[in-house]
Parts: structure tokens; C-alpha cells; sequence
């Protein structure tokens, strides 16, 4: 039976009417503004458009698509960034199974294509980075082995965000994590809302296939839980069937079966600002619609080269500088030539007149004091120590530019006696509305949610912030 199985996912689908229609990733490129758009069947599964009417509203503009394309048809990749359940709640021949299922879909990746591998138990470990190379892929699906006691899924689905940021040359700008999984997380310190905030801003859709041996009260509760991350994230969420490889096809139709719509949009908020999108797609005399908070990330390496490309020479006599020169120094001598023939008409003994100002005006010699610079507007936010040596304490301050949080007494907010923090172990500042945070301890020892950051990373309320041996929640109060 297992080969009718294999056989029956090469037959294409038959061709379905979308009747709803979901966002599920965007990037930007210069001025151009990319959405993977999801056209829905009855059944929820997506259903392949090559081409379609596409329009958008975002603010005040009205766009309409400059290019609408299928996913499939379009030559671009996909980064896969597949989790891999290695702990001991798995039974050996289930292991075996799963691990097999991934080899298969693996094998299935297009040159385009590549897939990192990431690991979750006791511990969460990078087992592979973004390659293609397929006899890599397989020598890292052949080392797992069923070690580890607990399964900290938040964390690892924390780590594929982060990961899944990156911007190497040549890897794909559509982004998919893919779980197989029960859904329950243990260990990993983060709850469900600390992780759905973070998907919500890293636009990165997460693919949840449901597999559980747990009973049916939690078995409900935890796919209920899979179905929201993988809803807020722009992904989907189904149950595994018997056969695990047709799983992960499903999984793969799914991450590919959309609509590229690239809009061009160069009074767009700049990267780090959320702002409401409404997407209306026309196909089959149906009208369907999406809307979700769009948080543009970064621009891509190239575009930020493209933006910095010479711009060709300037003729000399085009140049506006070099006409100011000669119109200055007439301006020049027209007002000697005028003060010259006033100091010819006046009087060598006239005094100088004495200038008196009159009540509330000042003299035209005297200072006038520059008007106070309108105050900075902050955000009141809250530090509350979770673990460490002032465990409990909440420290609240407004923040306003940056804060230099340390052990050192000269930081903006010195924690002198938590003895794990560097002298000046993070930074907090305003980006565009958000509140960011940099690491400056140089050791790579500050961490959002559990996991170590690079650069500047955003946060959003109740992200806990790791600091050496020390933990602390922020809270953002709303505006």
C-alpha cells in the first residue's frame, strides 16, 4: 500500500475555486514591496493561481499590484528551516519514521531551495545551516538520535525566527518553518504569548503538522495552540496523516502553492514600522480579501547597494555650485559700493546713536533667548527582575533616546548588584515607534526570549531579556 500512497501524490489536484484568502509574508526591496499571498478552497487548503487582479490599501494609498505571479512558476526558492523533535517521548520506530519522512521531503528540494536543520530536547542546537548540498542534509538526518528528556519547541521555533533572518547572498527571500510536533512545549521558558508576539513581527509563516500520542484533552489543547501560532504567523496548521511522507508534501504544496504580488511603494513606512495592509485579489468573478499589521523588515544587502550606486558625473556647467561664485562676489561689490557712498553723505562726527528698548521689547542689539526645544516624547517602561540577585524588583524609567543598562554605576540604568552583567551589558532605544535593544557586552551573552541576539532586535511587551546570569520581563505601557 505504502507505493499506491507515493503514487497518489504525483496526481495533481484538481483545480479549485479559492473562496478565502490569507497574507502570509512580505519583504522589501527598495521601493518595491513583496506579499505571499494564500488563496484558500473550501476546504482551507490553498488553491494555485498563476495570475489574478490584485489591489491594496495601506494608510491613505490606493495601490494596485505591478506584478502578480505564481509562486511555483516564478523561479524563486524557499528556506526551509525544519525542526526536528529528538527527545526521548518519541518511541524508536515513530523516530525512524519521522526521520525518513524528512529525508523524502528533502530530497524533493529544487536547486533554488535550501534547508537548515534545527533540533530541539533537553537542548536547542543549529544540527545544519541553509545549504542545498543534499549529501549534508542526509549525513545530519542519519547523526539524530533520541536523547533528550524534554521538548523545548517554543524555544526552538524562538531560535528558526531569529534564524530565518538572515540575509545571505543567494538565499531565498520566502522564508517557511516546518514542525512536526505535538504541540507541547516543556522546559523552554517562554509562554505562548511571548512567542506570538515574536512571530507576529518576524513575518516568517510557521507550517505545523500535528502528531500526538497525548489524550484527548490535551491532545485538543495543544493543536488549538499549533493552529494559533501557525494563523498568526501566516502558515497553516494540519493534522499528520498515516503516512508521514504525504504529510510533509501536503506541508510543501502548501509553502508553495501561492501568489507572488509585488507592489511599488516608495512613501512606505521605512523598516521597523508596522503598518495595516488590506490585500483584495479578483479572480472568477469572486472578490476576496486579507488584512493583517505588516512589519516591513530590513532592506536586503543588494537593495541597500543599489541604493548607494554612482550616479554618472554632473557637466561642469550644470554644477549650481560653481554659478554661485561669480553671482557672490557681485553681490559683494554692490554692497561695498553702497557702503562707500553712505559713509561719503554722513557726518565723521556724528555719534553713534544709542539704542533704548521700550517696556517687554528688547533692543535690536540685545540677545534674544531661543525658544525651549519642544519636549522629547518617550516610553514609560517597566524592568522586572525575574532572576537574579534583586529578584522581584520592578524599576521603572521612561526612555527617551538610549538607555545603557550595566553593572557600571555611570549606565543610564545601573544595576550594581546584579554581579553576572557586564559593566554595560545592553542598550535600549526608540526605533520608528519601537523599542530596540543591542547587545554590548561583546561576548554575546544578551538574550531575547532565550535566544542570543546579533544587532539591534526588536521587542514588544513581556519579552524577557537575558543578561548574564539574570532575567528581566519588559513591560511596555500602551499608549
Amino acid at each position: 500500500m505504502r507505493w499506491l500512497w507515493l503514487w497518489m501524490l504525483t496526481i495533481p489536484p484538481a483545480a479549485a475555486q479559492p473562496v478565502s484568502l490569507s497574507l502570509s509574508q512580505a519583504w522589501s526591496e527598495g521601493p518595491s514591496v513583496t506579499f505571499y499571498l494564500n488563496p484558500r478552497g473550501a476546504g482551507g487548503m490553498p488553491t494555485k493561481l498563476e495570475s489574478a487582479e490584485v489591489s491594496a490599501t495601506a494608510g491613505a494609498r490606493v495601490m494596485k499590484a505591478a506584478e502578480v505571479k505564481g509562486f511555483s512558476s516564478s523561479g524563486e526558492g524557499v528556506a526551509y528551516l525544519v525542526l526536528a523533535d529528538v527527545s526521548k517521548s518519541i518511541r524508536p520506530a515513530q523516530f525512524e519514521e519521522v526521520r525518513n519522512a524528512m529525508a523524502n521531503f528533502a530530497a524533493g528540494l529544487r536547486k533554488v531551495d535550501r534547508m537548515a536543520l534545527i533540533t530541539f530536547g533537553d537542548e536547542v542546537r543549529v544540527a545544519l545551516d541553509f545549504t542545498a548540498d543534499q549529501e549534508k542534509i542526509r549525513n545530519s538526518l542519519d547523526a539524530l538520535q533520541a536523547t533528550g528528556s524534554r521538548t523545548r519547541l517554543h524555544l526552538a521555533l524562538s531560535r528558526a525566527l531569529e534564524l530565518g533572518q538572515r540575509e545571505d547572498a543567494g538565499l531565498p527571500r520566502r522564508r517557511a518553518i516546518v514542525a512536526l510536533t505535538d504541540g507541547k512545549d516543556e522546559g523552554s521558558g517562554l509562554n505562548l504569548e511571548d512567542l506570538v508576539n515574536s512571530i507576529r513581527l518576524a513575518s516568517i509563516p510557521v507550517y505545523a503538522i500535528g502528531s500526538s500520542r497525548l489524550g484527548e484533552a490535551e491532545k485538543k489543547k495543544y493543536f488549538g495552540e499549533l493552529e494559533r501560532l501557525a494563523a498568526n504567523s501566516g502558515g497553516d496548521f494540519f493534522e499528520a496523516s498515516p503516512l508521514l511522507e504525504q504529510s510533509y508534501e501536503t506541508m510543501r504544496e502548501s509553502v508553495t502553492g501561492g501568489l507572488l504580488a509585488r507592489f511599488v511603494c516608495g512613501d512606505c513606512p521605512g523598516a521597523g514600522r508596522a503598518e495595516r495592509w488590506t490585500i483584495t485579489l479578483k479572480t472568477s468573478g469572486k472578490v476576496l480579501t486579507a488584512v493583517k499589521e505588516v512589519l516591513l523588515p530590513a532592506l536586503s544587502a543588494s537593495a541597500r547597494a543599489a541604493e548607494h550606486t554612482a550616479v554618472p558625473p554632473v557637466p561642469w556647467w550644470r554644477r549650481p555650485m560653481l554659478w554661485f561664485v561669480p553671482a557672490g562676489l557681485a553681490g559683494i561689490m554692490v554692497v561695498l559700493a553702497m557702503v562707500l557712498r553712505r559713509s561719503k553723505h554722513s557726518s565723521p562726527m556724528a555719534p553713534a546713536p544709542v539704542m533704548e528698548s521700550s517696556a517687554g521689547v528688547p533692543a535690536p542689539d540685545e540677545a534674544v533667548p531661543s525658544p525651549a526645544p519642544p519636549p522629547v516624547k518617550g516610553m514609560a517602561l517597566e524592568l522586572v527582575t525575574m532572576h537574579g540577585m534583586k529578584r522581584g524588583e520592578t524599576r521603572r524609567f521612561e526612555l527617551t533616546g538610549m538607555a545603557v543598562v550595566g553593572r557600571d554605576a555611570q549606565c543610564n540604568l545601573a544595576l550594581e548588584k546584579e554581579t553576572s552583567l557586564e559593566a554595560k551589558q545592553f542598550e535600549l532605544s526608540l526605533s520608528n515607534g519601537l523599542v530596540v535593544i543591542r547587545d554590548l557586552s561583546g561576548k554575546g551573552t544578551t538574550s531575547v526570549n532565550g535566544v542570543p541576539i546579533r544587532g539591534v532586535h526588536p521587542l514588544t511587551s513581556g519579552d524577557v531579556i537575558g543578561a548574564g546570569g539574570a532575567e528581566f520581563r519588559l513591560l511596555i505601557a500602551k499608549s
